[in-house]
C-alpha cells in the first residue's frame, strides 16, 4: 500500500511488523494465546529465502467474517485515507497522492474471508496505480496481506496488471504458489530479523522489520505518540522504505532510506465516508474485478478467485447531511480545487417531451440537453485529465453497455470505449483507451451518451 515499487507490494508494502512477538501476549487475543513461532522461510524452486522468517499460515485460524481491528492497523469498512507527498518518476521529484479505501466487500482468497482494499496512486494528479488489495487479520491479532491487483495506468488509461498475485495460486505455470505475510501483528518488539510480508517466486518479493517503537512523531500535519517503526525493502532493490503508524490510526507517515524513489507521504485526511461515497467506493472495486476478470489479458490467477461478496455495510451507514468525504475523484497536487471535473446540471436537463430524442451521428452533432431523459443510465461525472467517465444505472434492471458510445461534444470525438453491464443503483467508472486526450482541459466540454439502438440517454453540462 501506497508503494509504487512494483517489487515490494504495493498495499502490504506499507505494513508490517516484527514476526518475532513469539510468545507475546497480543492485546485482544484469548487467555494464554501467543503469537505463533515464526518458522524459517522456505526454499522454493528456483529461489532462495527472500527474508529471515515467514509467519506460519492456516485458514483455521481465521475467522468466518472478517474483521481487521488492530490497535496499529485498524481497518474499518467505509474509511479513506488521503496521503500526500513526493516520489520520483524517473525524472526527479513530483507531487504524488495516494488514496486508500476500505471498502464494505469481502473476497475469501486462500480459504481466508477477506477485507477487500481499493487503493489508487496519482502522479501529478494522473491515475497511474488502482489496486483491489486482500488483508484479513487471524484469530492472534495479526493482519494478512493475502493478495493483490495492482492496475497499472499510462495517461489515466489502463494498460496491464502483470503482477498479481494471490496467496495459495501460482500466477504462472510452474512456479511455485504466492505466499501471504503478516502486516502488523498486534504486539510489535524491535529487532533486525526481516519476514515476509508478500512473495512470488519473479511477482513480489517484500520483507520487513521493527525499526522502532514507543517514539513520538511530528510532522507538517500532527503530532503521533507511540509510533512504531517499520523498515521494508525488496531484494534485488535498492533502498529501504519506512512506515510510521500510529495507535487508532495506521500509517500516517511514510518516508526513504537511500531509495531512488524517494518517496515521502503524509496522512493529510483520515475520513469516515457517507452512505453515497462508501456505495461509490464499492461501485468501482467492483467495476475493477469486472476489469479483472473480463477484460485484462495481462494475467490469468484473478479467474482462479471467488468473486468478492458484499456485504451490505455502506447502506447501514447514516446519510449525513453535510458529507464528511471528499469526492471520488482525481486529487489535485496542492488542494486546489480540480476544473477538470465536473457534474450534470440537473437543473438543465429535465427533459421535455415536446422535443424528439437526439440521435447518434458520430458524435458529430451537439444535441439539445432538454432531450436527455437521463434515465435509464445518466453520466455521472467526466474527468477530463484523466479521461475517466463515471456512468449510473438509476433504474430496476441491469442494463448492456455493449455498442453504447459517450460523445466529446468540443472536438466531436468519441470516449472509447463503454462496454460491459451496469446493474440497478450501481456507478462504474471507465477510461477512455482509444484516441489520447479526447476531452478538452482548457474550454467547455459536453457529453452526450447514446444507447446501442443510437438513443441519446443523457447529456453533462461541463461546468
Amino acid at each position: 500500500m501506497w508503494s509504487q515499487h512494483r517489487g515490494r507490494s504495493a498495499l502490504a508494502s506499507i505494513l508490517a511488523t516484527l514476526i518475532l512477538a513469539l510468545l507475546a501476549q497480543v492485546p485482544g487475543a484469548g487467555a494464554g494465546q501467543a503469537t505463533p513461532l515464526p518458522k524459517k522461510a522456505a526454499i522454493f524452486a528456483g529461489a532462495s529465502p527472500i527474508c529471515d522468517v515467514a509467519p506460519e499460515f492456516s485458514a483455521s485460524n481465521f475467522p468466518s467474517t472478517p474483521k481487521v481491528d488492530g490497535t496499529y492497523y485498524p481497518l474499518i469498512p467505509g474509511t479513506q485515507f488521503v496521503l500526500e507527498g513526493v516520489a520520483n518518476d524517473g525524472s526527479g521529484l513530483v507531487d504524488h497522492q495516494v488514496i486508500f479505501t476500505v471498502t464494505d466487500l469481502t473476497k475469501v482468497v486462500d480459504g481466508v474471508k477477506t477485507v477487500v482494499l481499493w487503493d489508487r496512486d496519482f502522479s501529478q494528479g494522473v491515475l497511474t496505480e488502482a489496486e483491489l488489495a486482500f488483508h484479513a487479520q487471524d484469530t492472534f491479532g495479526n493482519p494478512w496481506n493475502l493478495g493483490e491487483y495492482p492496475a497499472q495506468y499510462k495517461n489515466g488509461k489502463f494498460i496491464d496488471a502483470p503482477d498479481t498475485w494471490f496467496a495459495g495460486l501460482s500466477s504462472k505455470a510452474g512456479v511455485a504458489k504466492a505466499l501471504g505475510g503478516w502486516v502488523l501483528p498486534g504486539n510489535p518488539q524491535v529487532s533486525t530479523q526481516k519476514f515476509i510480508q508478500a512473495y512470488e517466486p519473479g511477482i513480489i518479493g517484500d520483507c520487513g522489520w521493527v525499526d522502532k517503537v514507543g517514539q513520538r512523531v511530528c510532522n507538517q500535519v500532527s503530532c503521533y505518540d507511540n509510533v512504531v517503526i517499520i523498515n521494508e525493502e525488496s531484494p534485488g532493490e535498492a533502498g529501504t522504505q519506512q512506515k510510521y503508524y500510529a495507535p487508532g490510526v495506521g500509517n500516517f507517515q511514510i518516508g526513504a532510506l537511500n531509495d531512488p524513489q524517494g518517496e515521502t507521504l503524509v496522512l493529510t485526511k483520515l475520513i469516515h465516508l457517507g452512505r453515497a461515497d462508501c456505495i461509490a467506493a464499492r461501485d468501482a472495486a467492483l467495476a475493477l474485478e469486472d476489469q479483472a476478470y473480463n477484460h485484462d489479458t495481462s494475467q490469468k490467477v484473478y479467474d482462479l478467485t471467488a468473486p468478492v461478496e458484499q456485504t451490505g455495510l455502506c447502506e447501514a451507514t447514516t446519510p449525513t447531511v453535510t458529507p464528511t468525504a471528499t469526492p471520488l475523484t482525481t486529487p489535485t497536487p496542492g488542494g486546489a480545487p480540480d476544473t477538470s471535473i465536473y457534474l450534470p446540471l440537473a437543473s438543465n436537463l429535465k427533459p421535455t417531451s415536446a422535443l424528439p430524442p437526439a440521435l447518434y451521428d458520430g458524435c458529430q452533432s451537439d444535441p439539445n440537453p432538454a432531450s436527455a431523459p437521463n434515465t435509464p443510465v445518466r453520466i455521472v461525472s467526466v474527468n477530463k485529465l484523466t479521461e475517466v467517465v463515471t456512468l449510473q444505472n438509476v433504474g430496476d434492471r441491469t442494463i448492456s453497455l455493449e455498442d453504447w458510445n459517450l460523445c466529446s461534444l468540443n472536438g466531436n470525438q468519441d470516449h472509447d470505449q463503454i462496454f460491459g453491464t451496469i446493474a440497478p443503483g450501481q456507478m462504474r467508472t471507465f477510461p477512455n483507451i482509444g484516441t489520447p486526450n479526447i476531452w478538452n482541459d482548457t474550454e467547455r466540454d459536453d457529453a452526450a451518451l447514446y444507447n446501442a439502438a443510437g438513443v441519446m440517454v443523457s447529456y453533462l453540462a461541463d461546468q
